[in-house]
C-alpha cells in the first residue's frame, strides 16, 4: 500500500473521481464561463466581489491503508478505493465492481456502495488504498490572473503546502501570512495540489484541481 501512497498523480486522479457527484462547477465571477477538464477536486461555487476571480472549495481527503489482516474501514459516502488488478474487494461477501484507472494499466478504481461491514481485501499480492473526504475540513482557493489566495475551513488543519504546475513542472508556492502567492507564468492551464496535516491524528490529507487560464 505504501507504493500506492507515494504516487501523487494517482491520488489526484482518485480525488477527482470522488468529487464527480452532481454539484456546482467552479466559475469565473466576472460572468464569463469557465470550462474545466482534467483532474478537478471540487465542484462548490461561491460568489466573490473580486473581479475575474475563480473560487474553488476543495475537500481535503485523507488516505487509509489496508490492515495487515486485509481489511479497510466500513465505507462511507464519497469513499473511493484504488487497488491493483489482482485485488478482490468485497463487503458482506459481495464483490465490489471495479473500473480501470484512466492512464494506468496497473491500478483499478472501486467505488464501494453502502455497506454495514468493513471491506475485505483479498487476492494474491493484493494492495488497496481507501481515500475518504473530510466531513468538515476543506481548502478554499481564490484564483485571479496572476495570484492565488489560500485559506482553510475546519479546525486543526496544519502544515499546509500548496504547489502549482504549468506544463510538467511542479512548483511550491510561497504563501504570505495572509495566504497569498504569485502564480507561475505561461501555459493555458494550471494545476493545484494541496497537502495538509490534520489533527488530532496527524493524518496527511490531499486535494487537487486544474483550471484553464
Amino acid at each position: 500500500s505504501k507504493n500506492l501512497l507515494n504516487q501523487q498523480e494517482i491520488s489526484d486522479k482518485v480525488v477527482s473521481i470522488q468529487s464527480g457527484a452532481p454539484g456546482g462547477a467552479p466559475c469565473n465571477t466576472s460572468g464569463s464561463q469557465s470550462s474545466l477538464g482534467g483532474d478537478i477536486a471540487s465542484a462548490d461555487v461561491s460568489d466573490s466581489k473580486r473581479k475575474e476571480t475563480t473560487r474553488l472549495v476543495l475537500p481535503l481527503t485523507f488516505l487509509v491503508t489496508q490492515s495487515r489482516s486485509g481489511w479497510l474501514p466500513r465505507p462511507k459516502r464519497g469513499d473511493a478505493v484504488i487497488a491493483t488488478p489482482s485485488t478482490k474487494l468485497s463487503c458482506s461477501k459481495k464483490a465490489v465492481a471495479r473500473v480501470p484507472m484512466f492512464g494506468s494499466s496497473r491500478l483499478n478504481v472501486l467505488l464501494p456502495p453502502r455497506c454495514a461491514q468493513r471491506l475485505a481485501v483479498a487476492g494474491k499480492g493484493a494492495r488497496a488504498l481507501l481515500l475518504r473526504p473530510h466531513d468538515t475540513k476543506s481548502v478554499v482557493l481564490d484564483v485571479s490572473s496572476g495570484h492565488v489566495t489560500v485559506r482553510t475551513r475546519g479546525k486543526n488543519v496544519r502544515r499546509l503546502v500548496v504547489k502549482a504546475r504549468v506544463g510538467k513542472r511542479w512548483r511550491r508556492l510561497r504563501l504570505s501570512r495572509r495566504g497569498r502567492a504569485t502564480l507561475p507564468k505561461g501555459g493555458s492551464r494550471i494545476a493545484f495540489r494541496v497537502t495538509a496535516v490534520t489533527r488530532p491524528r496527524g493524518r496527511k490529507s490531499v486535494a487537487s484541481a486544474t483550471l484553464p487560464r
